[in-house]
């Protein structure tokens, strides 16, 4: 799967979050998993794989997936924020 790396525990939980957020996007839009593919110039696996936190996406990368399945990246920060809070 390309040159990513698998994340660490502590990461696993962030990322599968990050990635049922794009999922969760991506259907919305009615996208397939080759749609993104192709636009980001990766494999479908790779897809799969960082909607399911299995790999680390990277920042650039990630930026580019949201822009085109209409993922707000701002929302992202404040639910965590806040669900960061709710536990304290």
């Amino acid at each position: 799967m390309d040159d990513q790396k698998r994340p660490s525990l502590g990461d696993a939980k962030r990322l599968e979050f990050l990635g049922a957020q794009m999922r969760q996007a991506r259907k919305r839009r009615g996208l397939l998993l080759r749609h993104v593919a192709r636009h980001l110039g990766v494999t479908v696996p790779l897809v799969h794989a960082y909607e399911f936190g299995e790999v680390h996406i990277p920042v650039l990368r990630f930026l580019e997936l949201a822009d085109f399945v209409g993922l707000d990246t701002g929302l992202l920060s404040r639910r965590r924020i806040l669900r960061e809070r709710a536990a304290a």
